[in-house]
């Protein structure tokens, strides 16, 4: 059921997404209205990737069902699954977009919703093994592999999240950013993902 749900919640993904491009071809909308629909739109798409992934859950049941006791392998298993499925389905959504002569911004809110589905699996991959890494090196009851992804994570992620995506984000902080000396056509994809999105 829950498969079926988020299939049902991308399919009104690009129902409301085709509805907000023929709303913005017969009149403007005001920011707030565009950020509301452009909300709701990643709402929609996150549910359904959400969905999808609880949906998955049959293949656990299945994998246990043949005997594979392993955790990580029913989740490597299904993380490949997954990935098999949400790129055959970009494909065909972007095989039908050439053919029918859709705009192939319609259908980029489901494609985006399905390469979140994948991050997703893999996400528990990666988690599953990171936790089985840190409790076989534990010491004393302190996991040194916790508390290095920690320092990683932030030496890493701040810094990237500070100086690139926090000012693509907020215009006003660009002048901080160390990409305001540099070519603006990263600026502007900026604007043209949000434009993708209407």
């Amino acid at each position: 059921p829950a498969f079926v749900a988020g299939t049902c919640f991308l399919v009104l993904l690009v129902f409301v997404t085709t509805v907000r491009r023929e709303v913005l071809r017969k009149r403007d909308l005001s920011a707030g209205a565009l950020r509301a629909l452009g909300i709701f739109q990643n709402l929609l798409g996150m549910t359904g990737a959400w969905l999808l992934t609880r949906g998955t859950h049959m293949i656990d049941a299945w994998l246990r069902h043949a005997h594979i006791d392993s955790q990580i392998t029913v989740n490597i298993m299904n993380a490949f699954a997954v990935s098999c499925v949400s790129l055959v389905a970009i494909v065909l959504l972007d095989v039908a977009t050439d053919r029918l002569h859709t705009n192939p911004r319609t259908l980029r809110p489901v494609i985006l919703a399905m390469g979140l589905w994948m991050g997703v699996a893999w996400e528990g991959v990666f988690d599953l093994a990171i936790e089985n890494v840190a409790d076989a090196t534990c010491f004393k009851g302190f996991s040194f592999v916790d508390a290095g992804l920690t320092v990683a994570l932030y030496l890493v992620a701040w810094p990237a999240w500070e100086w690139y995506i926090l000012p693509k984000a907020d215009p006003s902080l660009r002048p901080y950013s160390w990409l305001s000396n540099t070519n603006d056509d990263r600026w502007s994809s900026s604007s043209s993902s949000e434009e993708d999105m209407r």
